[in-house]
């Protein structure tokens, strides 16, 4: 799964580096043909990895979510803001807490972008606009990843120290930088990006640990030793960190 992990990463960060774009509007044939064949190296590595787990009998699911775990840490490479996970012996678990990283990077933004859109609205950007049908998607795509990731703490058993580090004050500046990077975005970048959460897709694979009951949904747990907060406690910790901010940093949002 790791192998997975670290293969997805690798295909993210080469198509996301400038090797890219010289390749890509380069016609001579030498480098763009180098480009190519690396690209297909890594893609066909990959490939490799996740037809070995399918033939070992890992479920298809979570050869899908070692992928997004490796695609998530590719496409957002940690420049300073580093959330400090636990380790564990197991192989599983320590992906489990992976994925748990994904999951808690996913909601910090999903809060921040409920927090900044209300704000930018109320200082008169006229291309926020409300949604109270969105809101609600959203507000629900947090539940149900909320959800996750509470069986994901309580597969790991977490202990109330480790989960501090990663969702409490020790996550401080990961929520800094959420807050940072929507200041960065405009107007239209920012409601694209919350319809994007807003949209997709609310099902979430669980991992063994939990059950679900499919006509209610309900996720039934075993015992945990902490939980994470829930989506109003992390839009709540997204509002503090937005309203905390040295207000030098963030007079005009949006405005490049």
């Amino acid at each position: 799964m790791h192998r997975i992990q670290n293969l997805a990463a690798d295909v993210s960060r080469f198509h996301g580096s400038p090797t890219l774009v010289i390749a890509e509007t380069d016609v001579i044939d030498p480098p763009r043909q180098r480009w190519q064949e690396q690209a297909d190296r890594l893609h066909g590595a990959l490939t490799a990895a996740e037809e070995q787990a399918r033939a070992a009998g890992v479920d298809p699911t979570w050869i899908d979510d070692a992928r997004t775990v490796g695609s998530h840490q590719g496409t957002n490479p940690q420049t300073g803001a580093v959330r400090q996970l636990p380790q564990r012996k197991s192989g599983i678990e320590q992906f489990f807490l992976d994925l748990l990283d994904v999951d808690l990077w996913q909601l910090e933004r999903m809060a921040a972008l409920d927090m900044a859109l209300p704000v930018r609205a109320a200082a008169g950007h006229g291309v926020i606009t409300g949604d109270s049908a969105r809101d609600l998607a959203l507000f629900e795509r947090m539940h149900v990843r909320c959800s996750r990731a509470s069986s994901l703490v309580a597969a790991v058993q977490l202990t109330p120290e480790e989960g501090d580090r990663m969702w409490g004050a020790g996550a401080e500046p990961m929520r800094r930088m959420h807050a940072a990077a929507i200041d960065q975005m405009s107007d239209v970048q920012l409601l694209g990006q919350w319809h994007e959460y807003a949209d997709a897709d609310a099902r979430l694979r669980m991992p063994p640990n939990c059950s679900q009951d499919p006509d209610t949904g309900k996720v039934s747990l075993a015992d945990s030793l902490t939980d994470p907060p829930s989506p109003r406690q992390m839009i709540a910790r997204a509002a503090l960190t937005l309203f905390s901010r040295d207000p030098e940093g963030a007079d005009n949002p949006g405005v490049s």
